[in-house]
């Protein structure tokens, strides 16, 4: 995509291979990540989702992920009452509620969502799929 700027959102799978295992990340997603014209994104589902799924022991992860997405150079993106209302309002195509607000956030404020979820093409938003 180069020099026209992209605004990335990160959906959780692909911020975990960014964070504890970057050989994961495929070289065409790296190359858009690492690309200065690009804008990256860290939403606030990120933290709540890791945070709920380490609760449920589903997950290993130490420390605070907002704050290593805060020292790798993220762009925070928090979650508003408009995107809960909005995700509500969704077709169920996906019932994960993490999920279901990522696409809200991607649609709301014009981003393209970097994910490893095909079901979320059904939501007819920018993808970047892996």
């Amino acid at each position: 995509m180069g020099i026209q700027l992209v605004k990335i959102l990160l959906d959780t799978h692909v911020f975990l291979w960014m964070v504890q295992n970057a050989g994961r990340v495929p070289v065409a997603l790296k190359e858009e990540l690492e690309d200065p014209a690009n804008d990256i994104f860290y939403s606030a589902v990120l933290s709540w989702e890791i945070a709920t799924k380490r609760a449920k022991g589903k997950l290993h992860f130490s420390g605070s992920p907002a704050r290593i997405a805060d020292r790798i150079g993220l762009i925070h993106l928090p979650m508003t009452a408009e995107h809960c209302e909005y995700a509500s309002e969704l077709h169920p195509h996906h019932s994960d509620p993490f999920d279901r607000l990522l696409v809200a956030q991607t649609q709301i404020e014009g981003l393209v969502l970097a994910t490893v979820d095909r079901l979320m093409v059904r939501y007819g938003i920018r993808l970047l799929t892996v």
